[in-house]
């Protein structure tokens, strides 16, 4: 009896001695009223509120508690454990064999709800985390996720272990519950062990099991239809799992089987996605390049054939027009592999800004002096706002989106026609505008034209890669700026881009004419 009481807690046993004790008061004081018969079943009732409340242990001590109550008090002749009367014997045998039944089917009854309220909580928790890994595509976190709601579902320590890029596993979330964390136990050479062993033969190993049974914890592999992704480790204090407590762990390594696999198949469908990008970008370079690139070429062969071969056929005047057209064909290329090597740098990440103090007017100043020769065809107005600040940027690549912008004005605008450039201060920000005169762009495009390799449809033909303008959004979105088109009234395009101003820093000297 002794171990018996300390299994469970004194409060519970004392908690039945004293309903059993407001019971004998109570047929004390109705004794006359009750008769014997109903003071036995009286103290049935402690016997059943401290199965229901505590198990069938302090139920039994309760009904001894009760019966000896009764022998002493109520049973002739009172004040004495004997009875004078044989037949009492059996009452007291039937009394403890209806204590310890309804004791026992009570603990019963309250071990099913309480298995049935876990199952409950455990189909609401995979439930729960079916949905929320639903959307998530991170590994870590999935994994970090199902270690600390397994955790709290199953009431112990968890671990997942994924195998890295050499196959090797190596743990990636871990939720400690119920012992105090070491963090060298899932260090030691059995548990990697048997983790190692349950991935490679797709079978449980560790604690509980024939494999490594040393092991402190239980080591389920993470198992799909095609192939195993992982470690599932539970840590077992006793040497075996519950029936109950397995099929349990067993639906958490399912779902945990699942998400992982499903993740590793979102990566490489992305990977596919990417390189299957990186091949249409490559066949659109090549395609743009070997277009591109020849007519400039065939120009300046021309011209350099024709100076080489019959120079002194051609005046002074036709000779330097044969290097202008050169000169313009030379151009022409640079701005080509410029805008590649800039697009491949965007691609790749590894444009990294050289941030520098600006001047917006000596930008504007720049470009169109590398422009010089081409803008003679057309009829430039430049207008800055006096009360422009300066910037800090990177001054060599906003110079390379002014001239991409420029070009593209160029190209889409007869000659002689009117490009206008302006710059003005707006909210924190240095706003460029370049419109032109040329066809416009359609409503349903303007979004469009920054897309990579992207023309608009019209029946003149205008040359270029289709990369200048979605470099130009590239460097400013860099930048932490913006860039759009618009229509501009009467005919022709607007495109405006700002730059964020880091501090605002008027020059002195700028003032209004």
């Amino acid at each position: 009896m002794k171990q018996i009481v300390e299994n469970h807690n004194w409060r519970q046993y004392i908690g039945g001695l004293v309903m059993t004790m407001l019971a004998t008061l109570f047929s004390l004081f109705f004794e006359a009223k009750m008769g014997l018969l109903n003071i036995a079943l009286l103290y049935q009732l402690p016997v059943i509120m401290s199965a229901f409340w505590w198990g069938r242990w302090p139920s039994y001590f309760t009904a001894l508690c009760g019966l000896a109550a009764f022998d002493f008090l109520f049973v002739p002749p009172t004040w004495t454990f004997t009875v004078a009367d044989i037949h009492y014997l059996w009452s007291f045998i039937i009394f403890l064999i209806m204590a310890f039944v309804i004791g026992g089917r009570t603990e019963l009854l309250r071990s099913e709800a309480a298995s049935a309220r876990q199952r409950e909580r455990s189909t609401r928790a995979l439930y729960q985390f079916s949905r929320e890994i639903a959307g998530i595509i991170d590994l870590e976190l999935i994994s970090q996720e199902l270690a600390k709601q397994a955790a709290a579902t199953v009431g112990r320590s968890v671990v997942v272990m994924l195998p890295n890029n050499s196959g090797h596993l190596s743990i990636r979330a871990e939720s400690y519950s119920g012992i105090t964390r070491n963090n060298n136990t899932l260090q030691k050479t059995i548990e990697m062990t048997a983790a190692a062993w349950s991935f490679k033969h797709g079978q449980a190993a560790g604690r509980s099991t024939d494999t490594l049974s040393d092991a402190m914890y239980l080591y389920i592999p993470l198992k799909t239809t095609d192939n195993i992704v992982g470690v599932l480790g539970v840590h077992v204090i006793e040497n075996n799992v519950l029936p109950e407590e397995k099929r349990l762990i067993d639906a958490w390594t399912g779902l945990a089987a699942i998400a992982v696999e499903r993740i590793k198949l979102a990566e490489q469908a992305r990977g596919a996605s990417l390189l299957l990008e990186s091949d249409r970008l490559r066949t659109a370079l090549f395609n743009s390049i070997s277009h591109e690139l020849r007519t400039p070429l065939s120009s300046i062969i021309g011209s350099v054939s024709t100076l080489v071969e019959a120079e002194d056929m051609y005046s002074k005047a036709a000779r330097r027009e044969l290097l202008e057209t050169i000169q313009d064909g030379a151009a022409r290329m640079e701005r080509i592999v410029a805008n590649l090597l800039d697009t491949a740098r965007l691609e790749s990440g590894m444009m990294q800004l050289k941030i520098v103090w600006c001047d917006i007017e000596d930008i504007i100043g720049t470009s169109l002096n590398r422009l010089r020769e081409p803008t003679k065809r057309y009829s430039l107005t430049v207008t800055i706002s006096p009360a422009l600040p300066m910037l800090k940027a990177d001054f060599v690549l906003l110079e390379q989106v002014l001239i991409n912008i420029i070009d593209n004005a160029m190209k889409y605008s007869p000659h002689d026609s009117e490009i206008l450039i302006s710059a003005e201060p707006k909210d924190g920000t240095v706003v460029i505008s370049v419109s032109d005169n040329g066809v416009g762009i359609p409503e349903e495009d303007l979004s469009k034209v920054f897309d990579k390799f992207y023309r608009i449809q019209q029946p003149k033909h205008v040359s270029g890669t289709g990369l200048g303008l979605s470099i130009c959004k590239g460097i400013i979105e860099a930048h932490g700026g913006l860039i759009w088109a618009e229509r501009r009234p009467g005919g022709g395009t607007t495109i405006r881009f700002q730059v964020p101003v880091v501090e605002e820093v008027v020059i002195p000297e700028r003032i209004e004419k």
